[in-house]
């Protein structure tokens, strides 16, 4: 029992083949009674596979769409640059997919969504 973030390298192949991987570890765990949860956060590319696969996920629980003029991001070598902050080159999609009892433990909420887009809005340079 479990919960997890997945941030994948913006690669179309590995992106759809972690929502396949992630589709059959909530499959397993739910007819386990397990609570599983997973946090994705990707580019939003509305048509890539991946997209599809975990929009029309029987376990999805929210998607949220943030605009990239509404959020930036700290850069991985923020230890390198003058500016931590960067700005996002594209909007951001954070997926929740859980099982039935993981939505129960975590729930996905609207405070949670503000506390997020806040903490993403902070993160703007």
């Amino acid at each position: 029992e479990c919960s997890f973030e997945a941030n994948p390298p913006f690669i179309s192949q590995v992106m759809t083949k972690m929502a396949e991987h992630m589709e059959a570890l909530l499959r397993e765990a739910a007819e386990r009674d397990k609570a599983l949860s997973f946090t994705i956060i990707l580019p939003g590319w509305v048509d890539e596979p991946c997209w599809a696969i975990l929009s029309k996920s029987s376990f999805k629980q929210d998607t949220w769409l943030i605009a990239k003029k509404d959020h930036g991001y700290c850069d991985g070598a923020q230890h390198q640059r003058r500016d931590r902050y960067r700005e996002s080159p594209f909007d951001t999609a954070i997926f929740f997919l859980q099982t039935k009892k993981a939505a129960q433990k975590w729930p996905v909420t609207k405070e949670l969504e503000k506390e997020m887009r806040d903490a993403m809005a902070d993160a703007h340079p």
